[in-house]
């Protein structure tokens, strides 16, 4: 998410617009007002339009013999799939059968099929070939932590990169037990990751390491504000937009029609500047 900015801090800069000190104390108007704001955050988001900033990644483990993977939570577009860091391309379904000739599933392995491809089916992601093997799991020899960041030790060479995803399992303190991203790689037998600062240390248990070796690169779907703490699904220098379209809703409903146009105004003023934005940042290298 790459706001930090909450509903809470949008209702109080709607009544400082207002004319009002805070926040009005009636749950009942706060609600009101939160209706408005998600609708405006909706408004902006939740259409067909997809922004730089709903980009997401996301990982996975293959398992030998599987062919069909869930995509992750929230998965509205794929933008780019690596298995074992192969470039999968994109196929229709009707490519798949009439192509290459084949029962509706499962889909076998061809041995003349040397591209490799993926096509979607039933909310999943299907690979092409089915993948023949997984990976194996390391062996870690201790977890210690210190500030936030867990240090690994793996019993052999883990042949891992900085971030990588892995799955960590195994460990009694469930803060460890984690699927992420790795901050750095300090040898071959050791590697970092952010846990709770709280996290008692060394960790214990029989502990193993997977990397994840299925990559999604994707657009998410927006999630609608829905309390006063949720976080505002737009970027943090974007966010006015929210308390503009909220100021315009509520001056419609008292009825004060050239005070309702100007917040509607400076909301589209807000639209265009991060159409603009999101343009300069897909289409320019520099």
């Amino acid at each position: 998410m790459v706001s930090t900015k909450t509903v809470n801090d949008i209702q109080l800069e709607l009544a400082y617009r207002l004319g009002e000190s805070s926040v009005p104390a009636s749950t009942n108007e706060q609600a009101r007002r939160l209706s408005w704001i998600a609708e405006g955050v909706m408004h902006t988001v939740g259409a067909e339009r997809i922004y730089w900033f709903m980009q997401k990644r996301a990982t996975d483990i293959t398992v030998s013999g599987q062919q069909n993977y869930d995509y992750p939570s929230g998965f509205r577009k794929l933008i780019r799939l690596k298995v074992d860091n192969y470039e999968y391309k994109g196929m229709e379904l009707y490519d798949v059968y009439e192509k290459y000739e084949l029962p509706l599933t499962p889909v076998p392995i061809l041995s003349s099929m040397r591209e490799k491809r993926y096509y979607d089916l039933d909310e999943q992601v299907w690979l092409i070939p089915i993948p023949s093997s997984a990976p194996s799991a390391v062996s870690i020899s201790s977890i210690t932590q210190t500030s936030g960041t867990a240090t690994v030790t793996t019993a052999t060479a883990h042949g891992y990169l900085r971030n990588d995803y892995v799955t960590v399992a195994g460990a009694d303190q469930s803060e460890y037990n984690i699927k992420g991203i790795i901050l750095s790689v300090p040898s071959t037998t050791t590697f970092t990751y952010a846990v709770d600062s709280g996290a008692t240390s060394p960790a214990t248990g029989t502990m193993t390491v997977t990397k994840d070796n299925i990559e999604f690169i994707y657009y998410e779907s927006p999630t609608e504000p829905s309390t006063g703490s949720s976080l505002i699904y737009l970027p943090d220098s974007f966010s006015s937009m929210a308390t503009a379209y909220a100021e315009g809703r509520y001056w419609s409903t008292a009825h004060k029609r050239a005070k309702s146009a100007d917040a509607f105004i400076e909301y589209e003023t807000w639209v265009n500047k991060l159409n603009q934005e999101d343009w300069r940042r897909k289409h320019l290298t520099y």
